[in-house]
């Protein structure tokens, strides 16, 4: 092939790497919202509340919009303390559940928080949390992402390889 192919097929190549490192660093994070979505499935340690249903569902962005409710129903005085009571023997069972994965010991440690922000009604600690699962969940549409970008550099690199003129679309 012509020097200049080979030069495209290089970089193509060391592309595709950089890819493939990003795609695994992302995978880890998909990893653990399987085991959180697998350790909000458990039967063992009670009702785990509409946030721990989301959860279970995978739905993890939906999970954090749940979450910021719950904070500013709590920052607007809006919560009563039944409700409060409530949400914190719901996140009680989501933190029992959680514990059973040394994996999810940092989620487990922002549901702690949490649950103090509802004891010490400091809405703030729920923020933890929140911004665990945001972040989840966009790791995991980062990780669709390169998925994506990988397979489209592989075609380049296949049309490169064959001596195509024209990339394949």
């Amino acid at each position: 092939p012509p020097p200049e192919r080979q030069d495209a097929m290089a970089q193509v190549s060391k592309v595709a790497d950089e890819i493939q490192k990003m795609k695994d660093e992302v995978a880890k994070s998909a990893g653990l919202a399987e085991k959180l979505q697998k350790a909000a499935s458990e039967k063992a340690g009670g009702d785990a509340g509409e946030l721990g249903k989301l959860l279970r569902d995978g739905k993890l962005a939906e999970a954090a919009q749940e979450l910021a409710k719950m904070r500013n129903k709590l920052q607007e005085g809006k919560m009563t303390p039944a409700e409060r009571e409530k949400l914190k023997k719901q996140m009680e069972a989501l933190a029992e559940k959680l514990a059973k994965d040394k994996s999810l010991s940092e989620l487990e440690k922002k549901l702690a928080q949490a649950m103090q922000g509802l004891d010490q009604d400091d809405e703030k600690l729920l923020d933890g949390l929140q911004q665990s699962l945001s972040q989840l969940d966009s790791d995991l549409s980062e990780a669709e992402q390169l998925a994506e970008a990988l397979k489209d550099l592989e075609r380049l690199t296949d049309a490169l390889a064959k001596g195509q003129h024209k990339c394949p679309s």
